[in-house]
């Protein structure tokens, strides 16, 4: 309660001075209780507010003069002025003398003043009485209820009748004492919101305490779609939606409109409660693009009669894409997105991976980089800011995808063809398709001495191999291939390639091996010799030839092969690329192994071991030597291997005497040996 300040003296200051006036004054105050009041003709008062402002609407805690308006009246009267208590109030009479101000009741309500004149001459008193209604200027009362972007205000207070209510920067409403009033709805990004609540106090020029606040919000972000695909294949009809900015206390409904119906034709698809800030959800049976897609909350929890705060996602949409297959290339084209936002640029997926980055307006693009008969599919992603004032809340969208197979129909230049004996002796015929072409298969033909041209094989490689041919029978034989690329197109027929076919004889002095083969058809060679080993095929040593050089003699002196292999190379000068080899060739030679019958295995250098004699290395063997009473005392499975006179295992050697031998072996031709006998240690 707020008690209004009081510029008049005390009444008990005027009483002392005139006691017979109290006396007066009480039996004049006596008719406010009902009694009849006697009223001087054209006497008169009025309240006068700080301002000088005549009023019969009085503010609690404003100070008002009592103002005499009496005409005309003589002198030596004395002006006392007071109030009814109707209204509970336990107020003092007031009396002043003219013009001195006077106080007012501290509750709101309505009072009669009254004025009352004692004439001390003639003892006379008379009474002039005036209604004036006095207002309250506290601070209101109010509950305050948080709802999802907005905030109730329930104007509980009594005191006044009517308010105004000011929410944030909004314009100023009234409403009536008892309502509920609701802000109206904030941004997303908004926190708090400034409430000012004023009592308004009818006609009076008063200024009521206001009730400024500041609430916060309960967050209620948009929910934001990040990326929505088609899923491939189309005719699944799937799409695939991921989402974040979600609130698990709230339920959210995910929508279509179908384009180009209006986008005002929402169609409720799927209800999501999320568990955590993001989700993401598969919807099936989508119809085919182009399309729109969007989130909307359901529960706004708050009080009845709340303002939806109608939360949407962003608006996200997928377009169509088709593929159109040209020769050599397959041109893609896409319509142009059909939701809200700004496109960024374009992402051109093929097979899952970006293509290429496109910009904004482009809708087309033609893929070169393609292979016949290989399927591709595409895909245009649009990468989108739905919010121009936010840079980093960007969406990726994308329609349904569309696959095309490559083909290309053109004339195909002819491959180069080699023909060349492997390791095996498998003549291997290899076509290489010219520039950066792509070989599907392969048809090679033969052509045995002059005669007519007879397919040999085709492959779904440009490569096949003839297993160990008769070489006798390929004398004069060429051959020729066409190649199928991706795109099924033929080429034309390779040159003919014409393989090397070795010979290798003694010559009639039997010192040396002569070698002699064909011409290699197909490059202009260079000749090199090489010298293999028979089991490992390991280069042992290679003689160069040079130019049109079709035979060489191999001097065999010295030679400890007793297979030697032979092979010619044929190279194109500075280009290993074109390197092509005969078949291989082994010259053999005869064995003869024979065993000592002693040695002396003194350490001198000097026949100090026993074992196996010949001209050539064995492949296997195995010694075993006794004593005279049959004990064996060595054995050895190593080949060559001979014995130096120590027992197996090491030791002193054995004394010198006559011991028996057995000998098993076999060479590099599988030609067996066997032999028994005795040898002699000799010191």
């Amino acid at each position: 309660m707020y008690r209004l300040p009081m510029t008049a003296p005390p009444i008990f200051s005027l009483l002392r001075r005139l006691p017979v006036l109290l006396g007066a004054w009480l039996l004049l105050l006596l008719p406010l209780a009902g009694q009849a009041q006697t009223t001087a003709p054209g006497q008169a008062f009025e309240l006068v507010s700080s301002t000088g402002r005549v009023t019969r609407d009085l503010c609690i805690g404003q100070t008002y003069t009592i103002r005499d308006r009496t005409p005309n009246l003589p002198a030596g009267l004395i002006y006392a002025y007071g109030f009814d208590l109707r209204n509970g109030l336990s107020a003092s009479v007031i009396t002043t003398t003219y013009p001195a101000p006077g106080a007012i009741p501290n509750l709101p309500g309505r009072y009669r003043f009254f004025q009352i004149i004692s004439n001390l001459t003639t003892g006379r008193n008379d009474t002039v009485s005036q209604v004036y209604t006095i207002y309250d200027v506290r601070m209101p009362r109010i509950r305050v209820e948080r709802c999802q972007r907005s905030v109730a205000v329930t104007l509980t207070d009594p005191a006044y009748s009517t308010y105004r209510v000011g929410f944030g920067t909004a314009p100023v409403v009234t409403a009536a004492q008892g309502t509920t009033i609701f802000s109206p709805l904030q941004t997303a990004t908004a926190t708090t919101l400034r409430i000012v609540v004023t009592g308004a106090v009818g006609m009076a020029n008063c200024t009521p305490i206001p009730l400024d606040t500041v609430v916060r919000l309960i967050p209620a972000p948009n929910p934001r779609i990040r990326r929505l695909d088609v899923l491939a294949p189309t005719n699944s009809r799937r799409v695939w939606l991921q989402m974040d900015s979600l609130r698990p206390t709230n339920i959210y409904v995910i929508e279509r409109a179908n384009l180009p119906t209006p986008s005002t034709a929402w169609v409720v698809l799927d209800t999501l409660r999320p568990t955590a800030d993001t989700a993401t959800r598969i919807l099936l049976n989508a119809p085919l693009p182009p399309h729109r897609y969007r989130l909307r909350q359901l529960n706004a929890v708050c009080v009845t009669g709340a303002p939806n705060p109608n939360i949407l996602s962003n608006e996200a949409g997928t377009n169509t894409i088709k593929v159109t297959v040209n020769s050599g290339s397959n041109r893609v084209e896409w319509t142009a997105y059909p939701g809200p936002g700004r496109v960024l640029h374009w992402n051109l997926m093929r097979d899952g991976r970006r293509l290429i980055k496109l910009s904004p307006l482009q809708l087309a693009f033609s893929d070169i980089k393609i292979r016949c008969q290989q399927s591709y599919c595409y895909e245009a992603v649009a990468a989108v800011l739905p919010d121009p004032q936010n840079l980093a809340d960007t969406l990726l969208a994308a329609g349904a995808d569309s696959c095309a197979t490559g083909i290309r129909t053109r004339a195909v230049p002819a491959p180069r063809l080699k023909a060349s004996f492997d390791l095996s002796n498998n003549l291997v015929l290899t076509a290489t398709p010219p520039g950066q072409e792509i070989a599907s298969g392969a048809e090679f033909t033969e052509t045995l001495a002059g005669g007519t041209p007879t397919i040999v094989g085709t492959s779904p490689v440009p490569t096949l191999t003839l297993v160990a041919p008769d070489t006798a029978r390929l004398r004069g034989a060429c051959y020729r291939t066409i190649f199928t690329d991706s795109c099924l197109n033929r080429s034309a027929s390779s040159t003919s390639a014409c393989p090397m076919l070795l010979r290798v004889r003694r010559t009639p002095d039997r010192t040396k091996a002569r070698l002699t083969w064909t011409p290699y058809v197909g490059i202009t060679p260079f000749y090199t010799v090489f010298i293999l080993d028979e089991r490992t095929n390991a280069l042992l040593d290679s003689v160069y030839l040079g130019l049109n050089i079709l035979t060489y003699d191999d001097p065999l002196a010295g030679n400890t092969q007793q297979i030697r292999r032979y092979r010619i190379r044929a190279q194109f000068l500075g280009n290993a690329s074109t390197n092509v080899y005969s078949n291989f060739v082994d010259l053999t030679e005869s064995q003869t192994v024979r065993l000592p019958n002693a040695f002396t295995p003194n350490g001198d250098d000097l026949n100090d071991t026993f074992g196996p004699v010949g001209r050539y290395e064995l492949r296997e063997s195995e010694l075993t030597i006794y004593d005279r009473w049959g004990r064996q005392i060595f054995q050895t499975r190593e080949a060559n291997k001979g014995w130096d006179g120590r027992p197996t295992g090491g030791g002193a050697v054995v004394p010198t005497g006559v011991f028996l031998y057995q000998f098993r072996g076999r060479d590099a031709l599988g030609q067996e040996f066997s032999q028994r006998g005795t040898v002699t240690v000799l010191p």
